[in-house]
């Protein structure tokens, strides 16, 4: 039986002999220069990255273990396939052949095992040594249908079936549980041979309603065939798939086709009758892509409505709270996300939001966070912020107030509180801090929280520690907050943690989270609340980072008196299909994209120490996608000896590698600056980009990528710019 093992997964058990005595195991590696790792405890696996522990497989190479009565894991670097057979521990052989010669019949040395009933069958009958062997192999082989595991991808809905399988093999089954019963199932097929076309595969969609289905080959009664529909282009359809060619888009190597509404458990894609060819690199990848209630991916799709239906107020209408915009084919406009405090209702939370404030070294100037928008003018806000690393500050100014012993130090969730009665009451008062002089580029974080009432904060706790400690016992029926922050973003990541854990045995969830550019100082808070009112008795809030998260403080805080919240219901329509929107969700609808945008105003001074700064502006995933930008800039002062300031649009795809998208004219004096960067009709033709590199007065129009910022170089004797600067993009 073959089994696939996932990359850097964790391990996976592969084989349980535990009720099968009197059996061993070879374990072999199908895949080419690959390496398995297998051990006895799943835990010694999962320490470490694979290969610090564990037994090492190579391929092409058996590893067998006779007798065997136990159960072993796996764990691998890259996805592989490996070959499992198990077999009677004890000896099998048969006499040869002659006359009168029968296999002898040993004393009840097998009464335990599953191989009893074939050996007394055998040992009755006159055989060829070959003959044993055929008998048994039903019960030691199983189909080699390709069992894959598609619901640990990173993108839902996405899976990787097979990967370099070659043309001349291709003749198999792949079976996968979809991600619902319902869903569409796009199939792509990439054809990495460069100097042929494949035409003479078919491909086969079956699908069960059976989950105990283990496979097509050997339950064929139990699954049905499905209607595959082909993509209308030729040559990059499933049947016909022209040799790869990364010149040019269309049909260049990949075919296309797809089932709708499978309405199935698991499903199984068979190709037949493919064969190999000449050319370079003769071996194919086989890729899905699913979605749910989204019409015909390829096609039109004509909806009836009948009379009296009421589709149309839906489809131009609000759906209402917790349900699903998928009914509707398609939804395109219309539907609400969830309530921002679904599931916190009962503690009394109204809203929440956050903000990220970027600090470059060198300047001075104030940061603010913006509040969420209340339901109620008389509620109040709680602010749990993080940032002071290398800066001088002050704030927040009143009419906030720190509950803690500051609101500005470093690592530290920190919390400030309002009140918005006679402080703003449906627009309240944004908390600003002042800082002075920056020594490093950072980002200031913040998670605001809204309540529907004013609660007394009755004790709480900040340190620079894993654990959030409260001084005395807390009462019963109180509302519980805690908060972590990070010190510094994973190189290309982002912190995270699990849920909290606490001594009264809690459930807490997450309320809001802000995260930083990946490898910023000042990573990320996140704030949770515990689902259940507290007990009195003593109580401490243990914080659980992820992989690369370090703690750096935390904070948690007890209210009493709040009173119950309504649901909330969000002022932002969703412009797309999306089956599971969700606060905090980075999902922008499936096969429709959600347009976004962002803007920034903001006041600096830079120098007077000469090089290059940096100032982080987009992340496409906070933001959604947009295609041209607009740039406003005012030089307000200059000082210095012949001072020069240039400045450089940046985008990139990762948030490490950047482009240059517009070179402003070398800034020397005073004066006001204006530039743009275009849509651009036929996107952007392949280029070598810069990185401060591009001419002055310059720009290259077309999309943005996902991330972006501004580089500032700053050159002369004692420089300093001080300017405001605005951006809009759309």
């Amino acid at each position: 039986m073959r089994i696939p093992i996932l990359a850097k997964s964790t391990a996976r058990k592969i084989v349980d002999l535990t009720q099968i005595p009197d059996s061993g195991v070879t374990i072999t590696v199908i895949t080419p220069q690959e390496t398995l790792w297998v051990s006895e405890s799943e835990s010694q696996l999962n320490v470490g990255s694979p290969g610090k522990a564990g037994k090492p497989i190579t391929a092409e190479r058996e590893y067998t273990v006779n007798p065997f009565a136990g159960v072993l894991w796996a764990v691998a670097n890259a996805p592989i396939e490996t070959e499992i057979q198990i077999f009677p521990s004890k000896s099998r052989t048969v006499l040869p052949a002659s006359e009168g010669a029968i296999t002898p019949r040993r004393k009840s040395d097998c009464e335990d095992s599953i191989f009893c009933p074939l050996e007394k069958l055998i040992a009755g009958v006159k055989v060829l040594p070959f003959l044993a062997c055929l008998l048994l192999l039903p019960i030691l082989t199983s189909a080699q249908d390709r069992q894959r595991e598609c619901g640990q991808s990173d993108f839902p809905g996405i899976c990787s079936l097979e990967t370099a399988q070659a043309w001349n093999t291709g003749n198999q089954v792949w079976i996968f549980r979809p991600i619902r019963p319902d869903a569409n199932v796009i199939i792509f097929i990439h054809n990495n041979n460069t100097g042929a076309v494949h035409t003479s595969q078919s491909v086969q969609v079956f699908q069960t309603p059976f989950p105990d289905a283990v496979d097509l080959s050997n339950n064929a009664s139990r699954w049905t065939q499905a209607t595959v529909i082909q993509n209308p282009t030729a040559g990059a359809t499933c049947l016909s798939v022209n040799a790869a060619s990364d010149a040019s888009p269309g049909a260049a190597g990949t075919g296309i086709c797809y089932i709708t509404a499978a309405y199935a458990t698991q499903i199984a894609i068979k190709i037949i009758g493919a064969t190999g060819a000449n050319g370079a690199n003769d071996t194919f990848d086989l890729q899905i892509v699913q979605e749910v209630s989204v019409p015909q991916p390829l096609g039109t799709q004509n909806v009836s409505i009948a009379a009296g239906s009421q589709i149309g107020a839906n489809v131009q209408g609000v759906i209402p709270q917790f349900q699903n915009g998928n009914p509707i084919f398609p939804l395109l406009n219309g539907a609400y996300q969830v309530a921002v405090n679904q599931g916190f209702t009962a503690e009394g939370l109204d809203n929440s939001g956050n903000g990220s404030f970027p600090i470059t070294t060198g300047t001075s100037g104030t940061w603010t966070f913006p509040v969420p928008t209340p339901s109620i003018s008389t509620g109040f806000a709680l602010a749990f912020v993080q940032g002071n690393d290398g800066v001088v500050v002050s704030g927040p100014a009143a009419p906030w107030s720190c509950v803690t012993s500051n609101c500005h130090d470093s690592f530290i969730p920190n919390i400030a509180s309002l009140s918005f009665s006679a402080n703003g009451g449906l627009t309240p008062i944004q908390p600003v801090w002042t800082f002075t002089n920056s020594t490093q580029t950072q980002n200031m974080v913040a998670v605001i929280l809204d309540f529907i009432s004013v609660p007394t904060v009755r004790q709480f706790v900040a340190a620079q520690a894993t654990q959030a400690v409260f001084s005395s016992n807390t009462l019963a029926g109180s509302v519980l907050v805690a908060a972590a922050g990070c010190t510094t973003a994973p190189a290309n990541g982002v912190c995270s943690w699990s849920p909290p854990t606490d001594g009264q045995g809690n459930t807490w969830r997450l309320v809001g989270s802000v995260q930083s550019s990946p490898g910023q100082t000042i990573g990320a808070v996140f704030v949770w609340m515990s689902i259940n009112f507290s007990s009195a008795a003593a109580e401490t809030v243990t914080f659980h980072p992820n992989l690369g998260t370090t703690t750096g403080g935390s904070s948690a805080i007890e209210l009493r008196g709040l009173l119950a919240a309504n649901l909330t219901t969000p002022s932002v329509k969703l412009f797309a299909s999306n089956r599971g929107f969700t606060p905090n969700e980075d999902d922008n609808g499936g096969l429709f994209v959600e347009t976004g945008g962002f803007s920034i105003s903001q006041t600096l001074t830079i120098g007077p120490t000469t090089g290059t700064s940096l100032f982080p502006l987009w992340q496409q995933n906070e933001h959604g996608v947009f295609n041209s930008c607009t740039m406003s800039i005012a030089i307000t002062g200059v000082t210095g000896t012949v001072p020069t300031l240039d400045l450089f649009v940046q985008d990139g795809g990762d948030g490490i590698h950047w482009n240059d998208r517009m070179h402003f004219p070398q800034f020397t004096v005073a004066g006001n600056f204006l530039g743009a960067i275009g849509g651009g009709s036929g996107g952007i033709i392949p280029v070598l980009t810069t990185d401060g590199g591009m001419a002055v007065s310059t720009k290259l129009d077309g999309p943005l990528s996902a991330f972006g910022q501004l580089k500032f170089v700053l050159g002369g004797t004692s420089p300093t710019f001080t300017f405001v600067f605005n951006m809009v993009c759309r």
